[in-house]
C-alpha cells in the first residue's frame, strides 16, 4: 500500500529491470510517476500507476513518498492538474519542509502563501507550477488546495485572488501604464502598445467552451475521443468562415466567443499531439491560418464599437496562433504565407529594452518568439525570416537573462541563421542546462512534453544548435546523445526520425562520431529503425548509420594516400564537403559489412558501390535538394582525368564532345571510345557517357591513369566522378569500348547510359583509386 515514485531516467530503468520484470515501451509512461505498491517479490515489487497499469519494477528504482498530512486540507495530487485554480497553504513552516526536494524554499514564496493562482504546469514529480502575481512557483502539490477546475493553456496565465477575480486589472494604475507608454516609443497606427497591455492584462477567464473539459474528454475510451474529436472540425470550419466574412465592428464579440468555444475549446480538450495536429493541419487546409492573421490585422488596425470586446478578441487570437503553430507544421507553412512573421517580429523591435518583467509585455514577447520557433522548424518558411531580417529582431534577446525568453530566440537563431553565422547561436551552459533538463522531463512525462516543449521539437533544437561546433561538444558532454538515443528508441515514429537526423548533426565532430561508434546499445538501436515501416525513419536511420560507418583519414591508410594525391591536384576547397568522404578500399567496405550493388531513384535501379576507390564529397548545389535527387535519381559514375576535373568543378556540369569548354577548347571523343571515324550506323558520340558500374567507368577509355609518387613509390591513380542522373534523361546501352564482362551484375547490352541532355546529372564525389606500380 505504499506510495512510491518510480526512477524517471529511461536509460537507467531499461538497464536495472533486467532480471527484475523486463522492459517494454509502453513503461515510459509510468517513468518519474508516483504509484503504489500491490505486491512483492524476491527480486522485484509490483506497483499500480493510476491510469497506467501495473508494472514489476527493480525495487532500486522506487522511492517511497510520503502520504500527504491528514487535515492539512491539500488536495490529492490526482485531484489537482494543468489549469485549475489552487490555494497555497497558509503555514510556512509546514510549506518549508514540504519544499525540500519539491524545488527548495525561498523567502520570496512567504508572499505567495494563502493566495489563489493557476496551475501551468506539472512535471515528472508530479511537483507543479502556479502563476501568480505575475510570477510562477514550483510548489510541492501536498501544499496546494484545489479551489476549481480549467482547462490548460500554453499561454500563462493571470493570478487570482482568494475570490477567484484576476488581480492584475487592478493591479497596474493608468499611471503605471503611462510610465511604461513613455518608456516604450514603438506602437500601432491605431492600436497602440498601451492597448495591447490592457488586452493582455484583461483576459477573459470564461473556462466554458462547446468542446467539454479535459476531464470529460478524459474517460473517453480512443475511438471515441477520435470520433468527438472529428465532430468537432465542421465547427472549426464554420467558425474560420465567420472570421473570413463577417469584419464589421458588431461582429467583434460574436467571433471572440466562437474563437474561444469552438477553437481554443478543442484545443483545451485535446491535448494529445496526434489530436492538436489533425486541428492544426485542418485549420490550415481550409485557410485558417490567413483568416486568423487577417483578422488580428483588423482588430490591430481598427477602431471598434465595444473596445474592451476588441482587446480580448485580440488577445485570444494571438493565443491561438501561437497554440496552433505549435501543433501543426501544415499551419506553419501557411502562417509564412500569411504576414504574420512580419507582425510579430516587429513586435519584438517595439519592445527591446522594454521591462520584460511585465506580465503584459512579457506575453507579447514570449507569444511572439514562439510563433516565431514554431515557424522556423518549417524549412520552407526560411527565406520569410531573411526576408523581414528576422535575425535583427530576435537578436536582442538573445542576451536576456530569462530563460524561457532566452532559449525560444536560441533555438530560432538555430534554424534561420546561415553556417558562417553560426556563432550567433553558441550557447553557454545556462541555456545547454535548460534544453538538457528540459528534455529529461519531456522523456519522462506520459505525454512528452515538458515547460511548453515536445520532445520531438526538443530534438530538432538539439540537431540545430549542433550546426555550431562548440555546441557539439558542449551538449554531448551534458548528455544530449543519450537523450537522442532513448528517444529514438521509445519515441514515435516522427520522434524517431527527429532523434536519428539529430544525430547525424552532432556526427560530423569526429570525436563524437568515434564515441558513439563505440556504444554498442547506441548502433543496435539505430540498425533496428533502419527496418521501421516509416520510410522517414528508415531513411533517417540509414543516412545516420552511413556517416557513423563512413571512414576518415585517420583511421586508413589507403585513404591517406588518396588524401595525398588529391592534395596534389591543387583543386579549391570550396569544391569539397568532407563530412561525407568515404573509404570503398576493401578494408574498410568489409569492416562496414555494405553489399556490392544497391538500388536508388524511382523506379530504383543498380548501382555498384565503388569498390577500392576513395570518395571525397562534392558540394551539391542548392536544385539537389529542391528535385529530392538523393533518393528520386539514379546513381552512375563517369570516368575521366585528372587535367579535367578543375574544368569540371568550374563549370559544374558535364558537357558533351563538340561542347567548347569554359576556357574556349572543344571537347572530344576519348581515345578508345567511339568517334565519328569509328562507331555503328546512327550512333550519336555527342552525349554524356555513364555507368551504373565503376568497373566500366573506370577503364582506360574514360578514366586515364596518371603517375604520382609518394614517398619514394609510384602508384598509377585514376579519377572518377559518382554522380546523381534523372530517370528518363538517359538511355541505356551497350558497351562502346571493347572490353567485355566487365561487372558480374550489369550485362555488356545495359552498362553504359548515355544522355545529350543539359541539367540532367549533379556530380556528387570525387572518387580516386591508386594501385603501386
Amino acid at each position: 500500500g505504499d506510495l512510491v515514485k518510480i526512477d524517471g531516467n529511461a536509460l537507467r530503468v531499461r538497464t536495472m529491470q533486467e532480471g527484475h520484470g523486463g522492459w517494454v515501451p509502453a513503461m515510459s509512461a509510468t517513468l518519474g510517476q508516483v504509484g503504489r505498491v500491490v505486491a512483492v517479490g524476491a527480486d522485484r515489487v509490483k506497483v499500480e500507476v493510476p491510469g497506467k497499469g501495473s508494472w514489476l519494477y527493480n525495487s532500486d528504482l522506487l522511492t517511497k513518498v510520503d502520504k500527504p498530512r491528514s487535515g492539512s486540507g491539500s488536495s490529492s495530487p490526482s485531484e489537482i492538474s494543468v489549469g485549475d485554480l489552487v490555494r497555497v497553504d497558509t503555514d510556512a513552516a509546514r510549506v518549508r519542509l514540504l519544499q525540500r526536494g519539491h524545488g527548495g524554499w525561498n523567502d520570496r514564496m512567504l508572499g505567495a502563501l494563502g493566495k489563489v493562482g493557476r496551475v501551468v504546469k506539472v512535471d515528472s514529480d508530479n511537483d507543479m507550477t502556479v502563476h501568480m502575481d505575475g510570477e510562477d512557483w514550483l510548489f510541492n502539490p501536498a501544499s496546494l488546495t484545489l479551489i476549481s477546475g480549467g482547462g490548460s493553456k500554453n499561454a500563462p496565465q493571470p493570478s487570482s485572488s482568494a475570490s477567484g477575480k484576476d488581480d492584475s486589472s487592478d493591479s497596474s494604475s493608468d499611471e503605471d501604464i503611462s510610465g511604461l507608454m513613455r518608456h516604450l516609443a514603438a506602437g500601432r497606427d491605431q492600436l497602440t502598445v498601451l492597448d495591447l497591455l490592457k488586452a493582455a492584462l484583461e483576459r477573459d477567464e470564461d473556462e466554458g467552451g462547446g468542446a467539454g473539459t479535459p476531464r470529460a474528454i478524459k474517460t473517453l475510451s480512443p475511438e471515441e475521443r477520435r470520433e468527438k474529436l472529428y465532430e468537432l472540425l465542421p465547427k472549426m470550419s464554420k467558425v474560420i468562415d465567420m472570421v473570413k466574412s463577417k469584419r464589421d465592428g458588431g461582429s467583434v464579440s460574436t467571433i471572440k466567443d466562437k474563437l474561444e468555444a469552438d477553437l481554443d475549446g478543442p484545443y483545451k480538450a485535446f491535448p494529445k499531439k496526434a489530436e492538436r495536429k489533425i486541428m492544426g493541419d485542418h485549420l490550415a487546409n481550409i485557410g485558417g491560418a490567413r483568416a486568423l492573421t487577417d483578422y488580428l490585422k483588423f482588430l490591430m488596425n481598427g477602431k471598434h464599437t465595444e473596445e474592451q470586446v476588441q482587446l480580448k478578441c485580440l488577445h485570444v487570437v494571438r493565443s491561438l496562433l501561437w497554440n496552433f503553430s505549435d501543433a501543426s507544421f501544415e499551419f506553419c507553412r501557411e502562417l509564412g504565407k500569411s504576414g504574420l512573421l512580419q507582425i510579430v517580429s516587429q513586435d519584438l523591435a517595439n519592445f527591446d529594452g522594454a521591462d520584460l518583467k511585465h506580465e503584459a509585455i512579457r506575453f507579447v514577447v514570449l507569444s511572439a518568439l514562439g510563433v516565431l520557433h514554431n515557424c522556423a522548424k518549417v524549412s520552407e518558411n526560411r527565406h520569410f525570416f531573411q526576408d523581414i531580417k528576422a535575425a535583427d529582431r530576435i537578436r536582442p534577446y538573445l542576451q536576456v537573462e530569462d530563460l524561457e525568453l532566452k532559449v525560444p530566440a536560441v533555438l530560432t537563431m538555430a534554424y534561420i541563421v546561415e553556417d558562417r553565422n553560426s556563432s550567433l547561436i553558441e550557447v553557454d551552459d545556462s541555456v545547454a542546462d535548460y534544453v538538457i533538463r528540459t528534455m529529461n522531463k519531456a522523456l519522462s512525462a506520459s505525454d512528452m512534453r515538458a515547460d511548453g516543449y515536445s520532445v520531438m521539437e526538443l530534438a530538432m533544437a538539439l540537431g540545430a544548435l549542433a550546426r555550431n561546433d562548440a555546441n557539439k561538444e558542449l551538449l554531448t558532454k551534458k548528455g544530449a546523445l543519450k537523450q537522442l538515443i532513448a528517444l529514438a528508441q521509445d519515441g514515435d515514429g516522427s520522434d524517431k526520425e527527429q532523434a536519428a537526423k539529430a544525430l547525424q548533426a552532432f556526427l560530423y565532430d569526429p570525436d563524437i562520431k568515434a564515441q558513439l561508434k563505440k556504444d554498442p546499445d547506441a548502433v543496435t538501436v539505430l540498425n533496428q529503425l533502419r527496418e521501421h515501416d516509416d520510410h522517414a525513419v528508415k531513411r533517417a536511420a540509414t543516412e545516420v548509420m552511413q556517416t557513423l560507418q563512413k571512414s576518415t583519414a585517420g583511421d586508413c591508410e589507403y585513404m591517406q594516400k588518396c588524401m595525398k594525391f588529391k592534395t596534389s591536384l591543387k583543386l579549391k576547397d570550396h569544391f569539397f564537403d568532407e563530412r561525407f568522404n568515404m573509404c570503398y578500399c576493401a578494408k574498410c567496405h568489409l569492416s562496414r559489412g555494405d553489399q556490392d550493388y544497391y538500388k536508388r531513384g524511382e523506379p530504383p535501379k543498380d548501382y555498384g558501390l565503388p569498390v577500392g576507390w576513395c570518395r571525397f564529397s562534392l558540394k551539391v548545389p542548392p536544385r539537389a535538394t529542391a528535385l529530392d535527387v538523393f533518393h528520386k535519381w539514379h546513381v552512375a559514375f563517369h570516368g575521366t582525368t585528372a587535367g579535367a576535373l578543375e574544368g569540371i568543378l568550374n563549370t559544374g556540369d558535364l558537357i558533351k564532345a563538340g561542347d567548347k569548354t569554359m576556357e574556349g577548347s572543344t571537347l572530344s571523343e576519348r581515345e578508345g571510345h567511339y568517334k565519328e571515324s569509328w562507331k555503328p550506323d546512327g550512333f550519336n558520340t555527342k552525349q554524356v557517357f555513364v555507368s551504373p558500374s565503376i568497373h566500366y567507368a573506370g577503364l582506360p577509355a574514360y578514366a586515364k591513369a596518371s603517375s604520382f609518387n609518394l614517398r619514394g613509390t609510384t602508384y598509377e591513380a585514376k579519377v572518377a566522378l559518382q554522380l546523381y542522373i534523372k530517370p528518363g534523361s538517359y538511355k541505356v546501352g551497350g558497351s562502346t569500348v571493347a572490353k567485355k564482362n566487365i561487372d558480374k551484375r550489369f550485362s555488356d547490352t545495359e552498362i553504359e547510359w548515355s544522355t545529350d541532355r543539359h541539367g540532367v546529372i549533379i556530380a556528387y564525389g570525387l572518387l580516386v583509386k591508386l594501385e603501386q606500380k
